[in-house]
């Protein structure tokens, strides 16, 4: 674990798990004043470190304010309950629907280890929070960590119990999973199921219109040109979800909507490419589940919404 970037307050660690780099992301936010915040403090797994390489930065984790995840899944938010338990002067925020599911996790462990497998126990278990140290935010909620205003604003699509946070000063937005993935110089859909398309287009809109000159991406690290990069995601999934749409008309479902896909379009070796290189094969099947999220959105809800 160590910090690989730095923007303004903004110090990006890279959380490597079974010897990936560059693929998953912590953020520390720390204000002049010296009390900070985590952002998507990630899984279970060495989670502790993040106390200790605070340490190392000079900063005091006493001064450790506030946890906050964008969203509930194991790689984004996981370790918050071990995490506070070892900084207990701390508030974990979350959006609401997420709240529940980090005081009581058991459904969500045992969802994730049917939809994850192995990557489950990589990640690790989630530790219960006790329940007055979770903050559900609402959206456009702020806190004051030392003099920065950092905002929370809700953007499903990815998730329902999404949330980004935009930090003010520096005009920084953490997009959590509802920005796409900024993996070797591209973009990447993260779309798996229950994934929602029209949800996750307006929450796209909605990031842009507050104007972010940066988005710090968890998968991975922190990128210029804000308004740009939402447009290029936005896009992205439109043609994504209409070359699925063309697959599904024609019968395709399952295994081999995905390969006939790997025909029409170069994101999925890219993507797998991109995963090997950072040593992260054991994320090689998002590419289907976010194939999958999409097919099953489509055939869900159709497409009309893109045509209105």
């Amino acid at each position: 674990m160590r910090v690989v970037e730095k923007h303004g307050p903004v110090y990006v660690v890279d959380r490597s798990i079974e010897g990936s780099e560059r693929l998953l992301a912590s953020f520390i936010v720390a204000a002049p004043s010296g009390e900070t915040a985590i952002i998507d403090p990630g899984p279970s797994k060495d989670v502790l470190k993040l106390l200790a390489l605070m340490e190392d930065l000079g900063l005091d984790p006493r001064r450790l304010k506030a946890i906050i995840v964008t969203h509930i899944h194991l790689d984004h938010g996981g370790g918050a309950g071990l995490l506070h338990l070892n900084a207990p002067w701390s508030k974990v925020y979350v959006h609401p629907r997420g709240a529940p599911h980090l005081v009581s996790p058991a459904r969500l462990w045992e969802a994730s280890k049917a939809t994850l497998g192995r990557t489950a126990e990589l990640y690790g278990e989630p530790t219960p929070l006790p329940q007055g140290m979770v903050v559900p935010v609402e959206d456009g909620a702020s806190l004051d960590i030392g003099g920065l205003t950092l905002r929370f604003i809700h953007t499903p699509g990815h998730a329902s119990h999404h949330m980004s946070i935009l930090v003010e000063q520096g005009h920084v937005i953490f997009t959590g999973d509802s920005a796409g993935m900024h993996l070797c110089g591209k973009l990447y859909p993260t779309t798996p199921f229950p994934f929602k398309l029209h949800e996750a287009l307006a929450s796209l809109e909605k990031m842009k219109r507050l104007n972010p000159k940066v988005i710090a991406y968890t998968h991975f690290g922190l990128r210029s040109g804000a308004p740009g990069l939402l447009d290029q995601y936005r896009e992205l999934l439109i043609g994504l979800a209409r070359r699925i749409h063309v697959l599904l008309k024609e019968g395709y479902r399952g295994r081999s909507l995905v390969e006939r896909l790997r025909d029409v379009d170069p994101y999925l070796d890219s993507y797998e490419e991109c995963l090997k290189s950072l040593r992260a094969a054991y994320m090689l099947d998002h590419a289907d589940l976010s194939v999958e999220g999409i097919a099953r959105y489509i055939e869900k809800f159709g497409l009309e919404m893109l045509d209105s």
